[in-house]
């Protein structure tokens, strides 16, 4: 009940705070109303259909995260990654890059399982790989064969292009390397068994990479 309670009292807080700052006149004169950056008619339809996008976003952020941690055997409901996830992007705002955000997420998840520190750390690393994978595989898909036509709007874009195919297959190409270091056949040259190690960690970590390659559907 305290906690439904709570989050009452903070949901109510938010959207007075939006509410205050969204009618004050200071704030539409604030924006040059000659621009029509601020239309007379807003369309609120299409800000609803935003919030959705929005919403959308985080929830499939929340999920791919879930599918990671569920393969580590980390214990942890959709709802609760989808809560983490909402407080990393909050932190996010206002701190310098994504590490606010992912340092957050990890903290609040490691207070419910204690036993999986290395494991949910690395998730939260290879969710950053995923979204490089999917980030790439859409840039392919929407410049294949359009070169010509891309290239031709302007000298910038030209190079933006090639630079992204670059950018985009090293990603992917260190990603496979990754992989292919943690394999066992790897792996075991490496690091022996009964070799001593100053960190024991080190010998979890591809570990840990390597549960991915064999649970990779």
């Amino acid at each position: 009940m305290k906690k439904w309670l709570f989050f009452a009292i903070k949901l109510a807080l938010t959207i007075g705070c939006l509410w205050f700052a969204l009618t004050q006149d200071d704030f539409k004169k604030g924006i040059d109303d000659s621009s029509g950056i601020w239309p007379a008619h807003p369309g609120w339809s299409w800000a609803l259909f935003g919030i959705f996008l929005g919403g959308a976003t985080i929830f499939l952020s929340a999920l791919r995260w879930w599918i990671l941690l569920r393969a580590q055997g980390v214990t942890a409901t959709l709802w609760r990654t989808t809560e983490l996830t909402l407080i990393g992007t909050l932190f996010n705002l206002f701190t310098v890059g994504g590490v606010g955000g992912d340092a957050a997420k990890i903290f609040l998840l490691i207070r419910d399982n204690r036993e999986k520190k290395l494991a949910i750390t690395m998730s939260v690393m290879v969710d950053h790989l995923v979204g490089l994978v999917a980030m790439s595989l859409t840039f392919f898909a929407v410049t294949a064969g359009r070169f010509e036509a891309l290239e031709s709007q302007s000298r910038l874009g030209e190079k933006a292009i090639k630079f992204g195919w670059f950018y985009f297959s090293g990603g992917l190409a260190f990603i496979a390397f990754l992989f292919l270091m943690a394999s066992p056949w790897v792996h075991g040259r490496i690091h022996k068994p009964g070799k001593k190690m100053r960190w024991g960690s080190l010998r979890r970590v591809p570990e840990i990479y390597d549960v991915y390659r064999q649970q990779w559907k």
